[in-house]
């Protein structure tokens, strides 16, 4: 993979971050050792990240696919991750890097979520949460 360094608020392409951050699966890509490496967001299915310019904390809805709640912990580490919105076709703004702070599976916690979506709660694994890292920051010190 190679070196990069994504300027905030800056335009990219799936192949330039995918040589990168290693493979595309959904809403991740995922490197060699099989752990999440960067985030992929679309507004479309993520309500919470529509107004991503103020927000300090995404909820990321994870649809039933190839992560599964009993690997969650072994591929999400807790750390910064670099977060890329599209904007359109084949055009993904990196918005900054974000914490990972966990994840739910609880069906009360995530039916908020689904707010103004047709997705179905039975259709979602797990809400994943990211925290801003300046706000990850102030809340360590």
């Amino acid at each position: 993979m190679k070196d990069f360094n994504p300027q905030l608020n800056k335009i990219y392409t799936l192949k330039e971050i995918q040589e990168s951050y290693g493979l595309l699966r959904s809403f991740a890509f995922w490197n060699k050792k099989k752990e999440v490496s960067a985030f992929t967001l679309n507004p479309d299915m993520n309500p919470s990240i529509k107004d991503y310019n103020n927000a300090e904390t995404l909820k990321i809805l994870v649809a039933k696919g190839p992560l599964r709640e009993s690997n969650l912990k072994r591929v999400l580490l807790n750390r910064l991750y670099p977060v890329f919105i599209k904007q359109g076709t084949n055009q993904w703004k990196y918005i900054g890097a974000y914490n990972y702070c966990g994840f739910t599976t609880n069906r009360l916690e995530i039916a908020p979520s689904l707010k103004g979506l047709e997705t179905r709660l039975d259709e979602i694994v797990c809400v994943i949460t990211l925290e801003k890292e300046a706000v990850a920051i102030k809340k360590a010190a």
